[in-house]
């Protein structure tokens, strides 16, 4: 089709109510329009890539041996759709494993005001179910379930980051896929030294030794000058930032209270979290 035919224009500048990066250049590119506060239009370019990024999440879930079928939507929730429909037509445990799944337009119950294709009232979501006849085979879905959530990613072009935040699962089995960006809603914990990352629900710090069991000296007050930071401080008085700690004040109810904290080695991120 000639460009001159596609329904839809190119823009030279975004419109002026719109904020976003993402938002602005698929408003540009003649992809998307906003019609509404938390509603998106696909233009048919838009639309194409939509159907070719459902197209690569439907090969990598067929690949691993997924079935793709539909539900109604109900309620509670699809998981007992899924399991009712298994005790009814699995007869044995031969036929294990099986994986089910569906791609369907969700509609998020409170309206999401926000602009771009992240914040809108419809979406578009993948749910699956999968059932073994043990353990052992269900970590080995899951891990293959892992390789085809990195493969359709990598396919689609975008850098995630596995973190640990599996929705009160245990990390062996909750995996969280983000894309870190200034824009996101949920922050993540990185740690630059050892490579840990959680989403903020799951993480876990690891305070480490204490004092070393040393005997407790006398209070007396010590001056440090020039020293704005811990580390500063530690460096000065010879001694790890492990056994320092920083005084923070805050207001509550009209008064004034102290927390100290112990320095720990964490970095916050803001990103988009995906849970996969």
């Amino acid at each position: 089709m000639r460009m001159s035919h596609l329904f839809g224009r190119t823009l030279r500048e975004a419109p002026g109510n719109v904020k976003g990066l993402s938002h602005a250049l698929l408003n540009r590119a003649g992809m998307t329009r906003q019609l509404a506060p938390g509603r998106c239009a696909f233009l048919p370019l838009g639309w194409r890539v939509m159907e070719r990024i459902i197209a690569i999440v439907r090969e990598e879930l067929e690949a691993m041996g997924g079935q793709e079928m539909w539900l109604p939507d109900v309620q509670p929730d699809l998981s007992q759709s899924f399991t009712l429909l298994a005790q009814r037509e699995i007869q044995s445990y031969r036929q294990l494993p099986r994986l089910l799944y569906q791609v369907r337009t969700r509609e998020h119950q409170q309206l999401d005001r926000r602009e771009g294709v992240l914040h809108t009232c419809q979406a578009h979501s993948l749910e699956a179910c999968s059932f073994h006849a043990d353990e052992a085979d269900l970590d080995a879905q899951l891990h293959q379930a892992g390789k085809a959530y990195v493969n359709l990613l990598r396919r689609c072009g975008v850098d995630a980051k596995v973190v640990d935040g599996g929705a009160g699962l245990p990390n062996e089995y909750g995996r969280a896929f983000v894309l870190l960006h200034p824009e996101g809603d949920d922050p993540v914990v990185l740690c630059d030294n050892c490579g840990y990352a959680a989403t903020m629900m799951a993480a876990v710090a690891n305070k480490g030794p204490g004092g070393g069991g040393e005997a407790l000296l006398p209070l007396e007050e010590v001056a440090t000058p020039d020293c704005p930071t811990i580390a500063a401080v530690a460096e000065y008085l010879g001694i790890p930032t492990s056994q320092t700690a920083k005084a923070v004040f805050y207001s509550v109810g009209g008064e004034l209270l102290l927390e100290p904290i112990r320095k720990i080695d964490i970095m916050l991120y803001l990103g988009p979290h995906h849970g996969a």
